[in-house]
């Protein structure tokens, strides 16, 4: 329980993945806009605010830059109960 803000913005000059669990509470977290950005996302009775991102289906989420980006995030998110905002710096 709880509130955690998570910034992974900026640039970045390698891929990489992070896997993101959570429980009860809030969490922002902070998406690069120059680099791609992929999130899978499975949830359970929570919220998820995934704001200026396509949605692919079944909880597969891209910012703009994806496609055609030579660094890109992808991020495994768990949402439990709690809430979840993306934004796109």
């Amino acid at each position: 329980v709880g509130e955690l803000n998570i910034n992974l913005g900026g640039s970045w000059n390698k891929s990489f993945e992070a896997n993101i669990e959570t429980g009860v509470g809030k969490t922002t977290i902070d998406l690069p806009s120059d680099v791609g950005v992929k999130i899978n996302l499975s949830k359970g009775i929570g919220k998820a605010n995934v704001i200026d991102l396509i949605s692919k289906g079944n909880g597969v989420y891209v910012n703009e830059a994806y496609e055609n980006a030579d660094v890109k995030l992808t991020i495994n998110m768990d949402l439990g109960v709690g809430e979840v905002n993306f934004k796109v710096d």
